[in-house]
């Protein structure tokens, strides 16, 4: 498993850090259609998980619940996952939550 660095502060919410990273045009496109820039853009609690869930942390849970009131399993090994989906990327700091990559979309079961 990679070393965690520690989350810092910065002053781009997550629809700017995303856009940044330049590998999630398609996202991009898709929450300007789906017109949630602006709800992305604001302080919460909009995140899957509500809260800031560092890779240290999602590492100790077994599930998580949503801002919607519906359960992530976690399972944390050699990789982690959450449900079926495999987390990539982790601790992509923004001003208003910390991003995740995973490689497929989330659905709470």
């Amino acid at each position: 498993m990679s070393t965690i660095v520690p989350v810092r502060e910065r002053n781009t919410d997550s629809v700017a850090a995303t856009i940044a990273t330049g590998s999630f045009r398609t996202l991009a496109t898709a929450l300007a259609a789906a017109d949630l820039v602006d709800t992305l853009k604001g302080t919460g609690p909009y995140h899957v998980v509500p809260g800031r869930v560092t890779a240290r942390g999602v590492a100790k849970l077994t599930s998580a619940t949503t801002a919607s009131g519906k359960d992530l399993s976690i399972s944390a090994g050699d990789e982690v996952r959450i449900n079926d989906a495999q987390v990539l990327s982790t601790d992509i700091p923004a001003s208003n939550g910390v991003i995740h990559v995973v490689d497929r979309v989330l659905l709470p079961r």
